[in-house]
């Protein structure tokens, strides 16, 4: 996955609150946002409820993908996999800041997950803010 431009894998965990950008080979952890900033978790019909429109099907990152263009403080879109019956993101485009989900690795699922999956790492701090705060930094 491909965190904010930063082209090394990345973990992008929300948790406690807070937004986290988490680069394991580089040991590094930044602060993006807290849930108060709109940094929270997307909400199961995001799309639905902004007003969402389908943008077609095409081959996004070697996938046979449906895009979603949503509007917010940019236009935002979404590309899943056409072929699978639950969510299943390929990428998304947040006004230019760019997500392209490790397909192998993602967990998005209709299962409970185990509460150590959430733990943040000692590495993070909530002084340590990442270099951009975007798209976070729209609501501040």
């Amino acid at each position: 996955m491909v965190c904010q431009g930063i082209d090394a894998p990345c973990i992008d965990l929300v948790a406690n609150g807070s937004r986290w950008i988490i680069h394991p080979l580089q040991d590094t952890c930044c602060l993006l946002g807290t849930f108060a900033q709109g940094c929270g978790p997307l909400k199961r019909d995001w799309i639905a409820a902004n007003n969402g429109t389908y943008g077609g099907r095409s081959a996004v990152e070697g996938v046979d993908a449906d895009e979603w263009v949503v509007m917010g403080f940019s236009e935002n879109k979404f590309w899943q996999a056409a072929s699978e019956p639950l969510f299943s993101p390929v990428k998304m485009d947040q006004g230019g800041f760019v997500n392209i989900y490790n397909r192998n690795r993602t967990f998005v699922r209709n299962s409970s997950f185990p509460e150590s999956m959430f733990t943040v790492p000692s590495t993070c701090n909530i002084n340590r803010k990442c270099k951009s705060q975007r798209p976070c930094s729209f609501r501040i």
